[in-house]
């Protein structure tokens, strides 16, 4: 479906016709290789899902997010054609009177790298 997106935005403006071949070629080349086309769904799943995430939280709503389940009886019991890769599932809901607190969470220094220069040692240079 990507190229039909492509040439929806040609068509409106936002680049031109070759741009957009470039981008479907790109595309196209780049999930040929079913493995990095697997490799490359669950990241797009992934983000897809935090973006969602973050949306019903600004809605006032809370989310769980599993990835405990049985993908071929999801497949089966849901409909879902076998060319798809579920990646997540995600509840979503307003959070109920007397759930838990919100779990401990890790310190945004202990995840993230600030100054990531390939000559720069820092928390994940090492085991």
């Amino acid at each position: 479906h990507f190229a039909d997106t492509a040439h929806a935005d040609q068509k409106a403006g936002i680049y031109d016709e070759g741009l957009a071949n470039y981008f479907i070629q790109a595309v196209q080349s780049g999930y040929s290789d079913p493995a990095r086309a697997h490799d490359e769904a669950i990241r797009s799943g992934a983000l897809a899902a935090m973006n969602l995430m973050n949306a019903a939280t600004a809605l006032g709503l809370v989310t769980g997010p599993m990835i405990g389940f049985d993908q071929a009886k999801l497949n089966e019991t849901f409909h879902i054609a076998e060319r798809y890769l579920p990646v997540i599932m995600l509840a979503v809901g307003y959070n109920a009177p007397g759930n838990w607190p919100k779990k401990t969470r890790l310190p945004v220094d202990a995840l993230l790298v600030r100054d990531g220069r390939p000559q720069v040692l820092h928390a994940f240079s090492t085991n």
